[in-house]
């Protein structure tokens, strides 16, 4: 069992499925091109990794249960949420590979300073933005099939497209939240 300063590599050394049947924490988890197995998190377990996720091949399947990464970095694999929690306090990035969203809810919650979605026509179902700092979009539009939740901070369209399925809300007392739109259609 990993503790929470260990970085935890899945490489074609072992291609053995893991399940995590405890609640873990690490570092760093690395999901390398060359590994072919599944990780899956058995119910009612979380997963806390405090730097970043990364994941470029094989396939993580979180079960409907709780994610919270520092970041997450996707460039090949599969991750499969289901009805997940995923927190990420960093920046979001899939750049190749397939994100399921399932009915899935990423929360954005950076305290301060930027923090980036890039989700490269990967759709996400629920997002919420309740970090101080800066949210920007980066690259590509930005598809959610449930609803959006801007409560704090600065949400940046960047010039990209936003599409939401359910409701957009922006909340978050007086002063409330900043939605910058820039040139694009929401």
């Amino acid at each position: 069992v990993p503790i929470d300063t260990d970085v935890v590599t899945f490489s074609s050394s072992s291609t053995v499925n893991c399940n995590i049947d405890i609640s873990a924490s690490a570092t760093t988890v690395n999901i390398l091109s060359t590994y072919s197995g599944s990780i899956t998190i058995n119910s009612n377990q979380t997963l806390t990794v405090s730097s970043s996720f990364t994941i470029a091949g094989g396939a993580f399947n979180a079960n409907g249960q709780q994610l919270i990464a520092g970041i997450y970095y996707q460039n090949g694999g599969l991750f499969s949420a289901g009805a997940a929690s995923v927190n990420c306090s960093g920046n979001f990035q899939i750049n190749a590979g397939t994100f399921n969203a399932g009915t899935s809810t990423l929360s954005l919650t950076a305290a301060s300073g930027s923090q980036t979605i890039t989700s490269t026509n990967q759709s996400l179902y629920n997002l919420r933005h309740s970090g101080a700092g800066l949210l920007r979009i980066i690259n590509t539009a930005l598809d959610v099939n449930g609803y959006f939740l801007h409560s704090a901070g600065t949400f940046d369209m960047n010039s990209q497209s936003l599409s939401v399925a359910g409701n957009f809300t922006l909340s978050g007392g007086a002063s409330g939240p900043t939605f910058t739109k820039g040139s694009t259609v929401l």
